[in-house]
């Protein structure tokens, strides 16, 4: 006895949770890229506002009040933004819906699939939820580095003074973040837990970036952190393989994520040097040194933009990479499913059909006659 239906359900299950991970990894490069949106646009406004904050510290405002009226503003930006995501949401998630429903209903209709638009309340609801908490915490964070700010810099609009040596606190800091992402990466491997054995030795790096940078000077640091952070992610895959781990979809996530982040720290840290260098190839051309004074002058700006135009080039490879592989997986699954039979006939058991009578046809070719029962031949 073979439980038919219960196979079916564990291949149906099985199927929905690949798809769910397929789209879930999809809409994640989306919110990295909407929060480095966020970020910049938060950066951009308090850097049109330094003079305004640099007169309210003067004035005598501590930087906890002045953190606390800089993220009110975005905490009402934030809530009206989510509420109106969410419902923008039912609303391309309709437009999906019919559109892949009238695809999928075409052709044959013993093999068509009709879907239903449907959605539930605490989805949306938590969806809301997910996106004001992740508004939150990045307006918060843009909120306490923008107050840290030199007042008399601030009020006469000067550029930031930049710290050649990070403090003492940080390089204690880091001795912790580079124990943790150690010990993560023992157990990751000890339990066979693919994201850990990726990201442990990331955070490891990081925390050796920040030890390192007490006594060397940001710009090498930087460039050496995010060379080892991406040879990691393009040697990372073969480790899972020699450790017998496997892989998920949403593990690709965090590999292009973390290797754009990467990339994108690298340039940053030489992006005078390159500036300089591209002015020269150019031979000092002014419209040159013009589009590069502004990127070269506002570096972090520079970087999120960078970050985001990454994270989008990041998704459409990523879709052409599935689509190429299950475009290609085409014949070997169909070879799969045929199970080596070209065509399989079903005869009556009453009066079943002999070999030499399906070889008398025209244009059939018979290498291999596979009897399944006694009163059916194939």
């Amino acid at each position: 006895m073979q439980p038919v239906k219960e196979d079916l359900l564990e291949v149906a299950d099985e199927a929905a949770s690949s798809l769910t991970q397929l789209y879930f990894t999809m809409g994640m490069f989306a919110v990295a890229a909407g929060v480095l949106l966020l970020v910049n646009i938060f950066v951009m406004l308090a850097d049109e506002r330094r003079s305004e904050l640099g007169m309210l510290r003067a004035i005598g405002l501590r930087r906890l009040p002045l953190v606390n009226a800089f993220a009110t503003e975005g905490w009402l930006y934030s809530l009206a933004a989510s509420l109106l995501g969410a419902l923008l949401g039912i609303g391309v998630g309709r437009v999906i819906a019919w559109r892949a429903d009238s695809i999928l209903t075409s052709g044959d209709e013993q093999f068509s699939l009709s879907l239903t638009f449907t959605f539930d309340w605490s989805t949306v609801a938590t969806g809301f939820a997910i996106g004001l908490i992740i508004s939150l915490i990045t307006i918060v964070t843009t909120s306490a580095r923008v107050s840290r700010l030199n007042i008399i810099a601030a009020i006469r609009d000067l550029p930031a003074v930049r710290r050649r040596r990070l403090r003492s606190r940080f390089a204690i800091l880091g001795v912790v973040v580079v124990v943790l992402g150690a010990a993560w990466t023992g157990v990751a491997v000890a339990s066979k837990e693919g994201y850990g054995v990726m990201i442990g030795p990331i955070i490891a790096a990081g925390g050796t970036g920040l030890v390192l940078g007490r006594w060397l000077p940001p710009r090498p640091v930087s460039a050496l952190i995010g060379a080892v952070v991406l040879v990691w992610g393009t040697v990372f895959i073969v480790v899972l393989g020699a450790l017998d781990i496997a892989v998920s979809i949403p593990v690709f996530l965090v590999q292009g994520l973390t290797m754009a982040g990467a990339a994108v720290a690298i340039i940053t840290a030489y992006q005078g040097v390159i500036g300089r260098w591209l002015a020269h190839v150019s031979g000092g051309s002014l419209p040159v040194r013009l589009g590069l004074a502004y990127p070269i002058a506002r570096r972090f700006r520079t970087a999120m933009t960078l970050g985001m135009f990454a994270v989008v080039i990041l998704t459409l490879v990523y879709l052409s990479v599935l689509s190429f592989m299950f475009r290609n997986q085409v014949d070997d699954i169909t070879a799969d499913l045929s199970g080596g039979f070209g065509v399989v006939v079903t005869s009556n058991p009453t009066n079943p059909l002999t070999v030499e009578q399906l070889q008398s046809v025209s244009d059939v070719w018979l290498s291999l006659i596979h009897i399944s029962e006694p009163t059916r031949q194939q």
